[in-house]
């Protein structure tokens, strides 16, 4: 799982490296807000997502091909920058042509620049050891730098116990003398912890800038962690913390949950993979877009699948949410609607909701729907789920109004166990 750079700023601050004054920013109504948190300009504004070459990228549809990262000067043609970038496709050559959707952008102090480094920590993947690689060469991709000059690039195998007498090493690699390297120095040990301790895959500062007024910073980062380690890490403080559980990516992680986010507005949460599918293909056939892939196992909890239109209903693209369940064995329709009523009673739906049950106990689904929440649309089969739903999508959105809900449910919440939103 790999972070966003302010994100991965987080974690490299919290351990005391030196980053640039910054703010993430998920509006352009909060500009001035934000930018007057960060400090005075120059300014650089930077799309959040989470792949490399974001400066040399380009946005969809933009005839003058922009990167996303941009200097600026003024308050102006800060907010006209994250107007710009914000809800659009940034396409990089680590993204491919599918490009990455921009939900937020960083807002950070301009720094002047007299040197820049690369410095990286992972595991090797021939020999499972922690590896530090370094060059002088900072600023562009490293694996450019590999191709055109491998001499450039150094690498050394670091043991977790004698990361302090590592260091040195470094620093010698890099020329540093004076403040700087005594900066390298108290920075190495402590991300060699962190790595550790967060079961990181990557931790990655290009570039490393050694500024004009003499010190170490942190201009760029990028942080991976191991998903293989989330059970040991995924509901930690601090943790939950770092990888902003209000991504629907990370959360759905949490949850064992087999989520991936496009670019439509359609949620929706089908159970089986199979049946995702056909629904996003009728979706699409009726003139929408989904805006998830979800499917939920069979022997899911109420209290997952609760969680599960959470994760959808979170995306703020979405405008309709599409629930298409073929209950059968261990899935029961009845469990499903249980869920939508505990997620509607949690925080009520501001979308058309669109349901179709068929199978198991799909009687009894749709009467404590139609008896508790009769503003839900129940759908007879796929395709009349499908073309309810894109119809909402297209039109206006009209939050639904808030009902409440039966008294049996409310033992039933007492026996579930509570999530933050």
């Amino acid at each position: 799982m790999d972070l966003n750079e302010h994100q991965s700023k987080r974690i490299l601050r919290e351990i005391g490296v030196r980053v640039p004054s910054g703010r993430e920013c998920s509006s352009a109504h909060l500009v001035d807000i934000e930018s007057s948190k960060v400090g005075p300009p120059p300014w650089v504004v930077k799309a959040q997502i989470s792949a490399g070459g974001r400066a040399k990228g380009h946005f969809r549809g933009d005839p003058q091909a922009r990167g996303g990262v941009r200097f600026v000067d003024t308050i102006e043609q800060l907010r006209t920058n994250t107007q710009q970038m914000l809800g659009s496709t940034l396409i990089t050559e680590q993204t491919g042509n599918d490009g990455g959707l921009v939900r937020s952008v960083y807002i950070e102090t301009k720094c002047s620049v007299q040197d820049e480094f690369y410095l990286a920590l992972t595991v090797d993947a021939e020999s499972g050891q922690l590896v530090f690689v370094v060059s002088k060469q900072g600023g562009t991709a490293i694996e450019s730098v590999a191709a055109a000059n491998p001499e450039a690039i150094y690498q050394h195998p670091v043991m977790i116990d004698s990361a302090f007498e590592d260091a040195p090493v470094i620093a010698d690699k890099l020329d540093l003398e004076g403040a700087p390297r005594e900066e390298l120095l108290a920075y190495l040990p402590a991300i060699v912890s962190e790595f550790v301790d967060k079961d990181m895959r990557l931790l990655e500062i290009n570039p490393l800038a050694l500024t004009t007024d003499g010190h170490l910073v942190a201009l760029d980062a990028l942080v991976t962690f191991d998903d293989n380690a989330m059970f040991r890490q995924g509901h930690t403080e601090q943790m939950d913390a770092y990888l902003a559980l209000s991504s629907e990516e990370f959360a759905a992680a949490n949850q064992k949950l087999n989520y991936h986010r496009l670019d439509g507005n359609v949620g929706l949460l089908s159970a089986g993979a199979g049946l995702a599918m056909a629904t996003m293909d009728a979706i699409v056939e009726c003139g929408g877009q989904p805006a998830n892939f979800l499917d939920v196992p069979p022997s899911t909890s109420v209290a997952t699948l609760k969680n599960a239109i959470e994760i959808v209903t979170s995306n703020p693209e979405v405008r309709c949410l599409l629930i298409n369940v073929f209950g059968g064995g261990i899935m029961r329709c009845d469990a499903v609607a249980d869920a939508i009523l505990l997620a509607h009673q949690h925080e009520p739906f501001k979308v058309p909701v669109v349901v179709r049950f068929a199978g198991t106990n799909a009687k009894l689904a749709k009467q404590r729907i139609s008896a508790s929440l009769p503003q839900i649309e129940l759908a007879d089969d796929l395709g009349d789920a499908a073309e309810k739903c894109s119809r909402h999508a297209q039109s206006p959105q009209q939050p639904a109004d808030a009902e409440s809900t039966p008294n049996w449910l409310q033992s039933l919440k007492q026996l579930l166990p509570q999530t933050s939103k």
